[in-house]
């Protein structure tokens, strides 16, 4: 609360005594005035991937993970995730060729990750979070 944007709010909102030119204070002596950043919503995922033959897995894995999680992480505050972009940005990474999700469950009527207004979606661990099967070719 002390940094970065929550940090400058709450100084807005109850001054800062080596500063009350800058920041006089708006908040009425007393009153308490609620400043948080959103609640962090962490998101798993699993994926079965198919590779061009010849490939490491373990290699192509990690770019797989780290494409999901910008994809997870960029997301703007409040808004779902729509899982053809997750599969569209795996499906991105040289050696696949083929990507499907198997968690959470992708069908006509679940085809993103909700997210409430109030919630940031994250991916917090990349290997725990992101789960990955290799599907023979």
């Amino acid at each position: 609360f002390d940094i970065g944007l929550l940090g400058e709010a709450n100084k807005i909102a109850y001054g800062l005594p080596s500063d009350p030119t800058t920041y006089p204070g708006l908040v009425a002596a007393g009153a308490n005035v609620n400043i948080a950043g959103p609640t962090v919503k962490r998101v798993q995922i699993q994926l079965a991937v198919r590779l061009r033959q010849g490939l490491t897995p373990s290699d192509v894995f990690a770019q797989i993970r780290s494409v999901v999680a910008s994809v997870v992480n960029g997301s703007d505050l409040g808004k779902a995730i729509d899982l053809a972009s997750i599969i569209r940005a795996a499906r991105n990474v040289s050696g696949v060729t083929a990507v499907t999700i198997t968690y959470p469950a992708f069908t006509a009527a679940t085809d993103s990750i909700t997210v409430q207004p109030y919630e940031k979606a994250m991916i917090l661990n990349l290997d725990q979070d992101i789960l990955i099967t290799l599907v023979s070719s």
